[in-house]
């Protein structure tokens, strides 16, 4: 399949996906740096907010287990993820900061496709999130979630398999694109945002095989925990809007530092 047909197949899928409006949070600040240079020109790129605001009325649907790419186990479909102490929801705080991920991202040149976590009931299951991905061929996919870990933990980190599983058709050079993925994501996010990095996860990085997203990948992909929910300090941030326009952008430039060698 030639890359212009491949974008035109993508173009499709991302039209088919319906935007959620302005008030879930994408908001139009303006941005912390340029992004009118349509550096991201013929690129392919897939943005999966993490969990579904409505997966909470669905118990049935997204605890059905689904297989994650370790022979013999399962896991299920999908989580609730976790909330800040005074009840912001993760699920809304990563849809609020995809959506603009994908705004930036398009004036950047490229072409994006986000999870559609945004018009369906629930889900979609973590093995749609990494097939979605596969489909379109992406140049990099990115899931954006925030921990809900203890309170004394705060930071960021990105989230790369552990080792190889060939079953699933993961191999040690897909494992070290992810890396790469996850060192620019670590450089950029930090960069931008002021955030410091985990103080559970000294060096930026949680090695897996736990999550079938990066498991059942065939592209470059990473898990991005961009604060922790239940520390009062990354709390407060995670619940501002103007931090999660920085987060937002965070995330952009370190996509594109990935893919261009610059933010």
């Amino acid at each position: 399949m030639s890359r212009r047909v491949l974008l035109s197949l993508v173009a499709a899928v991302a039209a088919a996906a319906l935007v959620a409006p302005a008030s879930a949070g994408a908001g139009s600040e303006a941005a912390p740096g340029a992004a009118s240079v349509k550096s991201l020109s013929g690129k392919v790129i897939l943005i999966d907010p993490g969990h579904n605001v409505r997966n909470r009325l669905h118990p049935a649907e997204i605890n059905r287990p689904v297989f994650y790419g370790i022979p013999g186990a399962t896991k299920p479909c999908d989580t609730t993820g976790t909330a800040t102490n005074s009840g912001y929801p993760e699920a809304r705080y990563t849809l609020a900061v995809g959506l603009h991920v994908v705004k930036i991202l398009r004036d950047m040149g490229a072409t994006v496709v986000m999870t559609h976590v945004n018009v369906r009931p629930w889900g979609p299951c973590i093995t749609r999130r990494a097939a979605l991905g596969n489909q379109i061929h992406a140049d990099a996919a990115v899931s954006i979630h925030a921990d809900g870990a203890a309170s004394s933990a705060h930071g960021y980190y990105v989230i790369v398999p552990s080792h190889p599983l060939p079953n699933v058709g993961l191999g040690p050079r897909r494992i070290a694109h992810d890396v790469r993925l996850g060192a620019a994501m670590l450089k950029a996010y930090g960069k931008t945002t002021g955030m410091k990095i985990s103080n559970v996860y000294t060096t930026g990085y949680l090695r897996s095989d736990a999550y079938g997203g990066t498991n059942l990948s065939h592209v470059p992909k990473i898990f991005i925990e961009t604060g922790n929910m239940r520390s009062p300090g990354n709390a407060a941030k995670l619940e501002s809007r103007a931090f999660r326009h920085l987060s937002a952008w965070g995330i952009a430039y370190g996509i594109r530092l990935y893919l261009t060698g610059h933010m």
